[in-house]
């Protein structure tokens, strides 16, 4: 679930399982995708704050599990 603040810097909230460990990263154009977190989650839910987000004039975002 995305959020985006006063200040142009994206809350991202990624809900998935408890113990898995989450890759998210981004893109400009959908083809090319780097990475921006790698966490294990703790709870059922993963928050994530992209305070780059203002620096590009559009990004996509991606949430991939790297490993159960």
């Amino acid at each position: 679930m995305p959020s985006l603040l006063a200040n142009g810097t994206l809350n991202l909230t990624v809900r998935g399982g408890i113990g898995f460990v989450y890759s998210l990263e981004a893109s400009q154009d959908l083809v090319t995708w780097l990475p921006l977190h790698t966490n294990l989650a703790a709870g059922l839910k993963l928050e994530f704050q992209d305070t780059d987000a203002p620096k590009f004039p559009q990004r996509f975002y991606r949430a991939r599990v790297v490993r159960p």
